[in-house]
């Protein structure tokens, strides 16, 4: 689509491209002329999806909880979560003691549910929700009960 203003001046509707960079416009005359303009248009990235960010933990409604029987359920609530998110378990060195074989199940980009292992050792650890693209959340301790 082009729409003609003056001789030195043009509207075009750029189509959409998965590939970011400078690409040449070339445009038709109707004197069967061509114009190209070399790095004329440059198609830019999307930004980034926003990272996960976490929380709290409910069991249901809104009040925070910092427990969790093992082999439990629990809610947690946040932002920038994706059906895709997945998430470790952390114990207090740092160390990532289940990752990626939690069972999650994704609600909303604000709400996953997560259940705890059952064969996990009581005590406190820490959650973090990785997404596909890298990104990963801040960590949110939780206390695992018998």
């Amino acid at each position: 689509m082009l729409n003609y203003y003056d001789t030195t001046k043009v509207r075009v509707r750029v189509p959409s491209s998965p590939i970011s960079g400078d690409v040449d416009v070339k445009i038709l005359n109707g004197n069967g002329k061509t114009i190209i303009k070399t790095n004329g248009y440059k198609y830019l990235s999307p930004p980034p999806a926003p990272a996960p960010v976490m929380d709290k933990f409910v069991r249901s409604g809104t009040t925070a909880v910092n427990t969790v029987a093992k082999g439990g359920l629990i809610y947690l609530l946040g932002s920038g979560f994706v059906p895709e998110s997945r998430f470790d378990i952390l114990n207090s060195s740092g160390d990532v003691i289940y990752s990626d074989l939690v069972p999650l199940n994704y609600y909303s980009a604000l709400k996953l549910r997560l259940r705890f292992p059952a064969d996990i050792v009581p005590g406190i650890y820490n959650v973090v929700i990785k997404n596909p693209d890298g990104q990963q959340s801040n960590k949110l301790s939780i206390e695992v009960t018998n």
